[in-house]
């Protein structure tokens, strides 16, 4: 006697021979259908189905005759002839389906968002048997290249770092696209997700991102890890308008048509922009913000991501070799105006002339500053902290020196400062010890979550049980001390 099958279990996956996995993967192009009778179809069944058409079943049954073949040749000993046929192995494309779903570029656009983070997301992710070297390779170049993409062309518009990783949002062909970066830590996949059902998507996605051709890469700088700066060629996307000097003041090359109203027609002066309208534009962006500056990275920096907002913003960096390959310059490099450190100060004493001299003509910063600045994208040079110090600490000798000139007294000001310290001292612990409470509210499930604030109510009611009765007790005692007064 055979073994049992529940009704409804086989269908279109038992049809084409294979498993589950590889129908999700193949039914990508086929879409199902609502039947016109749904108890016919289901047989007299309520439960859940899915419905698809047979002839499109039977387009895709051509999949496990591969398989089949190859099965009965290796089975029979014929290594030639199965030889022959891995090498002939059909590949399907997706090509057909990206532009059946995205008719034009804008709406691919529209549409990218989910494709960018898969994309970041796979090429931080370590390979393991089901996710290959090859397709973590593949997402890194996307990657890349979507990334020179938006330095070329300086469409990025906001950064913002959270626990996540860093989101990023720049402006497309008038389309906003949000995409999410994980940081460079070591990936752990879970055991509880299916992988499968992501990397289904994942081709879809690389299908999408892929569709034009790459810009071209320096192969042996992306073996070295070069990341961004593998790309051949250096050109600017953007051609630069000609600016000429005339009479102490900058003309540009093209000249600027003003509408004016029109004597004969009254009625279109209504279509002249006004002042509304004019605030309304969207503002120039300032996009050499870095333009006078060259970076050092240190080792500990995340080197991907500053590299893409600095060279974005047209400034220039480098990075130690441990770092990756493709830096443009060394450390000794005179240029250099800023070291971006994320470590304490070490000890220098063992250092040359040479050394000192070079470190004096540069600024160290903290990664947080370069973030912030591409945050406001304002064109003042900012006051740049160095490594280890506090910004408490400059606010204190700012507000000392101020005081000193008021002709404060040196000692009630420190009382004032005491006093201050404790209250804000208080309220970072209440604002710590609330955080905490929100962060464990967050990683809690709907039923933990439910009796925590069943918990929390029934204290409440405890607590206010126990404030009644206490001013009861006070209005009792109260009472009879007034009465033990009026006894002669």
């Amino acid at each position: 006697m055979g073994r049992l099958r529940q009704k409804g279990k086989a269908g279109a996956a038992k049809k084409l021979h294979c498993s589950l996995a590889d129908f999700r993967r193949l039914c990508i192009g086929i879409f199902p259908r609502e039947p016109k009778s749904w108890e016919r179809a289901n047989k007299g069944s309520s439960a859940p189905t899915t419905f698809y058409y047979t002839k499109d079943i039977a387009y895709l049954a051509h999949e496990p005759a591969f398989a089949k073949k190859l099965s009965r040749a290796l089975g029979r000993g014929e290594w030639i002839s199965a030889k022959s046929l891995e090498e002939n192995k059909p590949v399907y494309r997706l090509d057909h389906i990206i532009k059946e779903r995205y008719p034009t570029f804008i709406d691919a656009l529209r549409d990218i968002d989910d494709a960018l983070c898969m994309i970041f997301l796979f090429a931080s992710l370590p390979s393991n048997p089901p996710i290959p070297p090859s397709l973590i390779e593949n997402c890194s170049r996307l990657a890349a290249a979507w990334q020179l993409y938006i330095m070329r062309t300086q469409s990025l518009r906001k950064v913002s770092f959270s626990i996540k990783g860093v989101y990023y949002q720049a402006e497309v062909m008038d389309q906003t696209i949000t995409w999410l970066v994980p940081y460079q830590f070591t990936q752990n996949i879970p055991a509880d997700v299916d992988v499968r059902v992501m990397l289904t998507c994942l081709e879809l996605y690389q299908t999408l991102l892929g569709f034009f051709y790459p810009p071209p890469l320096d192969a042996k700088r992306d073996e070295n890890a070069a990341g961004q700066a593998s790309e051949k060629s250096n050109k600017p996307v953007v051609p630069k308008v000609k600016v000429v000097e005339v009479e102490g003041r900058q003309v540009s090359g093209e000249d600027e048509f003003i509408v004016q109203p029109s004597k004969s027609e009254p009625e279109a002066a209504s279509s002249l922009p006004t002042l509304q309208s004019l605030k309304s534009l969207p503002q120039s962006i300032n996009t050499s913000l870095f333009a006078p500056y060259t970076f050092w990275l240190s080792r500990e920096t995340s080197r991907p991501i500053f590299e893409f907002l600095i060279r974005l913003f047209g400034g220039r960096i480098g990075w130690p070799e441990s770092s990756g390959g493709g830096s443009p310059f060394d450390e000794s490099d005179k240029s250099i105006t800023h070291v971006i450190i994320d470590r304490p100060v070490v000890d220098r004493s063992s250092e040359t002339d040479e050394q000192r001299q070079r470190r004096l003509k540069r600024k160290d910063i903290q990664p947080q500053w370069d973030e912030d600045e591409d945050a406001e994208i304002e064109d003042a040079e900012p006051q740049t902290a160095t490594a280890g110090a506090l910004e408490a600490t400059a606010a204190l000798r700012a507000a000392e020196l101020a005081a000193e000139a008021a002709g404060i007294d040196p000692s009630a000001f420190e009382k004032e400062i005491a006093k201050s310290q404790r209250k804000s001292k208080k309220k970072s612990s209440n604002d710590v010890d609330k955080a905490e409470a929100d962060m464990n509210m967050m990683l809690m499930s709907n039923k933990q979550k439910k009796l925590y604030e069943k918990a929390k109510r029934s204290q409440n009611k405890r607590v206010l049980e126990s404030t009644k009765l206490e001013e009861k007790k006070k209005s009792l005692q109260k009472q009879k001390r007034k009465q033990g007064q009026m006894i002669p």
